[in-house]
């Protein structure tokens, strides 16, 4: 990055100010006088004025070579837009190439001046300004900078390897068009120039184009493609293209699996011609009844049996011997439904008497280890009636509970990206307890309780919930030989790691999608 900011750095101080060297006419011999006149006007930093190649230049003389030329800065008509830019500001320099390529700047007739206005736009990308990067990305494309002709018919060619270039700095800023756009350059570069015209700096490579649309699909914030809107933070269109990719097995593993997630994924986004073709998909892989783009091709050859035009997918490897159980591959393809719970808890307990009913502040925390929808964990818990005043404590309890638990998600829409569930446990416990003027001494008995949650969105990797949760509580007191009653609530905040979001069998319990209207669940890819 520091060759780029050093390269727009240059460019910028092509401009500012602008330096030009006009010579005085070479034909005729300078007396002694005009040269002691002139040495005497530069001496002050006066301005200076010299007629060459047509036309008068004037501007404060800076400096004189050898032969006698004079050296004159003249003022950039929108210095104050090139100044700064030299200084690092990518807004500027973005204006200031706008103006030279809209003919926009004084002076200049209206001409647009194309070298310049690139030159700058080149500066406004690496200073990380996207709408520069575009811009001259497009200028690219248009064949408006970087085109050479090729002798010897003046064929022309465009620098399709800038614009990627440009296109790969708006990329990595989050602008997830110009991706789907790089992609696009890659998959087919001919399709980007004019007919008849050539281009350089790239070559068809499937394989970068593939990484340019996972960029533009944005998996990585949107690992499940239930959790994408059409919000501009997924590209449609390079979901769909990825898609295409996947299905053709270009560049990226042949996957009718991972096609039609990235279908979906371009569905959500808002791209609604290819929802039908994602749902095709996947009932045909349910089906067991879908066949490849390239299966389709060699079944409808006269002699299904020859190799066909050499296309990527035309030949389809045998991989049934991969399908015994015994090696273990399937099941690595398996999602995994273990998941671990870290938990905090904070509320209130009140209990009923003798010697009288008391309340007082319950904090607790545990964790659980959850398999699909059932959950075994373990908590423990403080309570007092004085948290902070120990010496005026009436009493303390000590409590540890081993609990089943079961959990069920609610298929309701919020208008958060979050789900909702429901959550009920049961278990024993253990502990040991005091009043206060009675050392401690052992309890036991049983704990229920039911809960709501609501828990982020995301199917899969690290979540943060919150639940409100009710409890009952029966207690052996071995001191008083007496069984007492107890009710707690209290707010939970935990942590989720590993496995998938609670759901149904073939992902029910996920709330109706609101872009495609399906109530079906999705297919069970295992």
């Amino acid at each position: 990055m520091t060759s780029v900011r050093a390269l727009a750095l240059l460019c910028c101080l092509l401009f500012v100010p602008t330096l030009a060297v006009a010579q005085s006419d070479g034909g005729s011999e300078e007396s002694e006088e005009e040269k002691d006149a002139r040495k005497a006007e530069k001496d002050a930093g006066q301005g200076g004025q010299a007629e060459g190649r047509g036309e008068t230049i004037e501007g404060d003389v800076v400096g004189e070579k050898d032969d006698g030329t004079l050296i004159i800065a003249v003022e950039s008509p929108i210095e104050e837009l090139e100044g700064p830019c030299a200084e690092g500001d990518g807004d500027k320099c973005y204006e200031a190439g706008m103006l030279w390529y809209r003919g926009q700047v004084p002076g200049q007739d209206g001409r647009p001046n194309y070298n310049r206005a690139a030159n700058l736009l080149q500066a406004a990308c690496a200073f990380r300004n996207v709408d520069g990067c575009m811009a001259v990305a497009r200028m690219y494309l248009d064949m408006q900078t970087g085109m050479r002709l090729i002798a010897p018919e003046g064929t022309p060619s465009v620098d399709l390897g800038g614009a990627a270039e440009a296109l790969r700095f708006a990329c990595e800023a989050g602008r997830f068009d110009a991706c789907g756009l790089m992609g696009d350059i890659y998959v087919n570069p001919a399709s980007k120039v004019a007919e008849g015209a050539l281009f350089h700096n790239i070559k068809q490579d499937f394989f970068y184009a593939a990484q340019s649309y996972q960029g533009g699909c944005n998996a990585d914030d949107y690992p499940d493609p239930r959790d994408v809107r059409p919000d501009g933070s997924v590209d449609a269109r390079s979901c769909a293209r990825l898609g295409e990719l996947h299905e053709q097995g270009a560049g990226v593993m042949l996957s009718p699996k991972l096609a039609a997630e990235h279908y979906e994924r371009a569905c959500r986004a808002g791209l609604t011609a290819i929802c039908e073709k994602a749902d095709g998909i996947k009932q045909a892989i349910a089906d067991g009844t879908y066949v490849s783009p390239g299966e389709r091709v060699r079944q409808e050859r006269e002699d299904p049996g020859s190799r066909g035009d050499g296309h990527l997918a035309s030949i389809k490897p045998d991989t049934e011997r991969f399908k015994d159980d015994s090696l273990g591959i399937e099941d690595r393809k398996k999602e995994d439904g273990v998941r671990l719970d870290i938990v905090g808890m904070l509320g209130s307990r009140w209990f009923y008497g003798p010697p009288r009913t008391l309340g007082g502040i319950k904090w607790k925390g545990g964790f659980t280890v959850w398999v699909k929808l059932i959950g075994f964990g373990l908590e423990t818990g403080f309570n007092t009636d004085r948290l902070f005043l120990v010496d005026e404590r009436y009493f303390a309890r000590y409590a540890h509970a081993f609990m089943v638990k079961g959990t069920f998600p609610i298929p309701i829409r919020l208008p958060i990206p979050a789900v909702v569930g429901l959550g009920i446990g049961a278990g024993p416990t253990i502990g040991h307890q005091r009043w206060q003027d009675t050392p401690f001494w052992l309890v036991y008995g049983a704990r229920e309780y039911v809960q709501v949650w609501i828990s982020t969105a995301q199917r899969r990797g690290p979540r943060q919930w919150g639940a409100f949760r009710f409890e009952q509580q029966q207690t052996w007191l071995t001191n008083d030989s007496r069984l007492e009653h107890s009710s707690q609530i209290l707010f939970l905040f935990g942590f989720t790691f590993g496995g998938v979001a609670p759901e149904y069998p073939r992902g029910g319990g996920r709330p109706k999608d609101e872009i495609t209207g399906r109530t079906e669940p999705r297919p069970n890819w295992d």
